[in-house]
């Protein structure tokens, strides 16, 4: 049986084929370190050979990706400086090989598709971390916190909230009727249930600002241009107020309602090793 080459690479036909992709692509990113390479391969055996499916859809207009071709070109680079060139090497082929999965991606799914897969690849993942149950103690403040299947709260409190917002994205701006609202349920549950047991000070506070974001951007395209320059540099000036105002001593306030404090464990520790180090190999 001959399978129609649009089933597989054109966006609007590509339903089925291309929300499994993204499922296994979010399942390969969440737990590639727990079942190993099989994962990594899978993630690539749903994309790579759409090359060979129509080469000619996916390459053509390519120069409009000169910007990230051009960075993993950099990234390649890198090898000749680098302190650890074998690592190096081996995580530049992997950059590169991501970014063509994404381009391959970008050319072949559409966002309804990306939400779709992205909401089954979420719900998927946190049931199997549920069905886990694995718990992590935090020595700063003596709790236990949900992990899951992760090594981390904050990689389980990063997959919820992005259940949690591809949720919202799709029931506002992509559902087509009332059906959504029972699919999508259970996997918004899921995903506020796990982030409030992860504890993420990090996934929890960035919710609310990406869809407070994404509300704005919204009700901007629906503004003229000028309107929308205007909202720009207000934006822009408002992003250096908040930043400013959050260093003065409004981040300690936030982070102190989740038991942390602007160190996160002393992050800020590593950011100046890494300047230092970045400091050293300015190029």
């Amino acid at each position: 049986m001959k399978i129609p080459k649009s089933l597989l690479v054109d966006p609007e036909k590509s339903t089925v084929y291309g929300a499994f992709a993204v499922a296994i692509s979010v399942w390969a990113f969440s737990y590639s370190s727990v079942f190993g390479p099989i994962l990594i391969l899978a993630y690539y055996a749903v994309w790579l050979p759409l090359i060979l499916v129509d080469y000619r859809r996916l390459l053509r207009h390519a120069s409009s990706v000169w910007l990230p071709l051009a960075f993993a070109f950099y990234v390649c680079l890198s090898v000749f400086w680098s302190d650890a060139p074998g690592i190096t090497l081996r995580t530049a082929i992997q950059y590169c090989s991501h970014i063509a999965c994404a381009y391959i991606a970008a050319r072949t799914v559409s966002v309804r598709t990306l939400t779709i897969g992205s909401l089954i690849g979420i719900f998927v993942v946190l049931l199997y971390s549920l069905k886990v149950g694995g718990y992590s103690y935090d020595m700063l403040d003596g709790t236990y916190n949900f992990v899951g299947a992760f090594s981390s709260k904050n990689q389980i409190g990063f997959v919820a909230s992005l259940g949690i917002y591809f949720c919202i994205v799709f029931l506002v701006f992509l559902r087509r009727g009332r059906i959504s609202f029972i699919l999508t349920a259970p996997i918004l549950v899921l995903s506020a249930y796990l982030l409030m047991m992860a504890h993420s000070a990090t996934s929890t506070a960035s919710i609310p600002a990406v869809l407070a974001l994404v509300a704005l951007l919204a009700m901007a395209k629906k503004l003229p241009l000028r309107y929308r320059r205007v909202i720009f540099v207000v934006g822009a000036c408002g992003l250096v107020v908040v930043t400013a105002v959050a260093f003065a001593g409004l981040l300690d306030f936030v982070l102190g309602t989740f038991g942390k404090d602007s160190t996160l464990t002393g992050r800020t520790y590593l950011w100046e090793q890494g300047w230092e180090a970045a400091q050293q190999a300015p190029i």
